[in-house]
């Protein structure tokens, strides 16, 4: 009996010991994963550059003659979907119609697995609804810059807008020192009862990957913040709300840079730097990180 309980401490001690080990390789190889996502997103947005000579628009506004309300809203990543070996669902799209009308439930409603970080368990196979309306979750945010897209969605100071064409030549900070996509992970910024400087309604992550839906409340809401991310709180800050980026790893998060390169940030990055990596003209010389 001795023996046979000190064979059992033994096997419970090893495996205290391996648990934490198989845990980490598991995170480990989660982050590897949302890497190479986000590398194949790189690449797709080079060869979309080298077809339109340009970055694809932040979300398309097609404003209604009579009321000025957007009436299209397809994003970056829908813009992208034929680079990323997905044609089939593009010419699903009715790009005549608003994003969220009838025409286009079928294309927006589903989760794609290359626009959702393996961490981020809330994002797979979930939607975001908007009214009556439901769109697939995604984790992955195009920078807006420093600006704040609710009060100025054409400001562009960033990288992605309203309507946004920008070159690869108009980023004179060059393209090593600019970020272009960002991570995001959906649902609650904190834990209860945790601090907030901002209302409840601007805690909770929200991020689609087909594009920008309309408020239907306020129909000159263009809701940016579903594709893009304002670089107002470095992810992770206690302040940050649902305009801001995010991460589902513990101790950093993704960016995928103008040059093609994906890096893996410290949360702890300087606010003041944080920010100057989404300005595409900074004006400063920036110091190695």
């Amino acid at each position: 009996m001795i023996e046979l309980l000190v064979v059992v401490a033994v096997i419970v001690t090893i495996i205290s010991l391996l648990i934490p080990s198989m845990l980490h390789g598991r995170q480990a190889a989660r982050r590897s994963q949302c890497k190479n996502n986000l590398r194949q997103l790189s690449l797709a947005i080079h060869n979309y550059v080298g077809n339109c000579n340009v970055l694809p628009p932040g979300y398309v506004h097609r404003a209604d003659p009579a009321t000025g309300e957007n009436m299209a809203g397809f994003g970056w990543a829908t813009m992208l979907l034929p680079y990323n070996d997905q044609q089939a669902l593009y010419d699903i799209f009715d790009f005549d119609a608003a994003i969220w009308q009838p025409e286009n439930v079928q294309a927006t409603s589903g989760s794609m697995g290359m626009y959702v970080c393996p961490e981020d368990i809330v994002s797979d196979r979930k939607a975001v609804g908007v009214g009556t309306s439901h769109f697939g979750m995604g984790s992955y945010v195009a920078n807006f810059g420093p600006g704040k897209m609710d009060i100025n969605p054409d400001d562009r100071r960033g990288v992605f807008s309203r309507n946004s064409r920008t070159k690869l030549q108009q980023i004179p900070d060059g393209l090593s020192n600019t970020m272009l996509v960002c991570e995001r992970q959906n649902g609650p910024l904190r834990e209860p009862g945790q601090p907030s400087s901002e209302s409840e309604s601007k805690v909770i992550f929200e991020t689609t990957w087909a594009g920008a839906v309309r408020g239907f409340d306020d129909p000159t809401d263009d809701q940016a913040h579903l594709v893009l991310f304002q670089s107002g709180h470095v992810p992770g800050s206690i302040d940050s709300d649902k305009r801001d980026a995010s991460t589902s790893h513990a101790g950093g998060f993704h960016a995928v840079f103008g040059d093609g390169g994906v890096r893996f940030l410290n949360t702890k990055i300087d606010l003041k730097l944080y920010q100057e990596l989404s300005t595409r003209n900074s004006g400063n010389m920036l110091p190695n990180f």
